[in-house]
């Protein structure tokens, strides 16, 4: 995705584009992740006071002073998290979860019974219940985060234990922001599951507020 599209789902559209072009010309912290291999691309900026007049007329626009994480997933849409501190903004970038496999609150599909017979559900560490076909896997893992109100990410586990998302891009739950600027991943289209983990059909929601995502 490119153009304006790509941060609508952001409190200010206007001003994550303009805190974009600044990480893309070289002016962020830090940065980390790569979207082919981690599926986000992640950068730090804290822009201080007394950098704020040359950072403007470097862009010939008004550049705000404060802390933000960009994070951009591979669907090209970039998510802006605010942060009160230099420091709070720093302590998240440090901390950001690890993309590559399934969080604590994460739901998950896995192959179970003889010869992958039957699929094992569980959403946030509770199984859930053992199903026939991926269909059924499918409907009970969305049921419950509807029943919750919540969506996190939700991954399939092959019968060699390779856990493999069932969303292209970073984690729903963006770092978490105290005074954030809306901070939330589009809806993914729902697309259909195969026995590999490659594509799912499997719920993708935005976080509302920088915390918990809710499904829509």
């Amino acid at each position: 995705m490119s153009g304006p599209g790509r941060y609508a789902h952001n409190r200010d559209p206007r001003l994550a584009e303009l805190l974009h072009e600044v990480t893309e010309q070289g002016w962020g912290n830090d940065s980390g992740g790569y979207l082919d291999e981690d599926g986000f691309h992640a950068s730090l900026l804290i822009v201080e006071p007394a950098e704020q007049q040359e950072l403007s007329e470097a862009f010939d626009r008004d550049i705000p002073v404060g802390n933000w994480i960009l994070t951009q997933d591979q669907q090209g849409l970039v998510t802006v998290d605010q942060y009160p501190t230099a420091a709070a903004a720093r302590h998240a970038f440090d901390h950001l979860p690890d993309l590559d496999a399934p969080g604590e609150e994460d739901g998950t599909i896995t192959p179970a019974g003889p010869l992958g017979s039957q699929y094992a559900v569980a959403l946030a560490g509770s199984f859930l219940g053992y199903a026939d076909d991926m269909d059924q896997a499918i409907g009970m893992l969305r049921a419950a985060m509807d029943a919750d109100r919540y969506c996190p990410d939700a991954w399939f586990i092959s019968d060699h234990g390779n856990p493999t998302a069932s969303t292209s891009g970073r984690r729903d739950q963006a770092p978490g922001s105290a005074a954030g600027l809306g901070t939330a991943r589009a809806v993914v289209p729902l697309v259909g599951l195969r026995r590999d983990g490659s594509d799912s059909r499997v719920p993708t929601c935005s976080p509302r507020g920088g915390r918990r995502p809710t499904c829509r």
